[in-house]
């Protein structure tokens, strides 16, 4: 599992951990947002660039974002 991947794991479960009263703390939906929309620049921006050096390194990459993202939008992060 890669780095962005790690961290959405984490903002998830802080998220569905919920305060005392059982809601999400919003400060951990509002990271877990930003998280996921600096994941989606970035994987736009990769996906446009053609590097031919460091190819499987992008690739990692760009596969990590995506799963970064798809839990995101499993965990109905908008």
């Amino acid at each position: 599992m890669n780095k962005e991947t790690k961290i959405a794991k984490k903002n998830i479960k802080w998220i569905k951990s919920g305060d005392l009263m059982g809601r999400p703390n919003i400060l951990n939906v509002e990271k877990a947002k930003e998280h996921k929309q600096t994941c989606q620049r970035w994987l736009g921006f990769l996906e446009e660039i053609n590097i031919q050096r460091e190819q499987e390194e992008l690739e990692e990459k760009i596969t990590d974002l995506k799963q970064t993202i798809k839990l995101y939008e499993d965990a109905e992060i908008k």
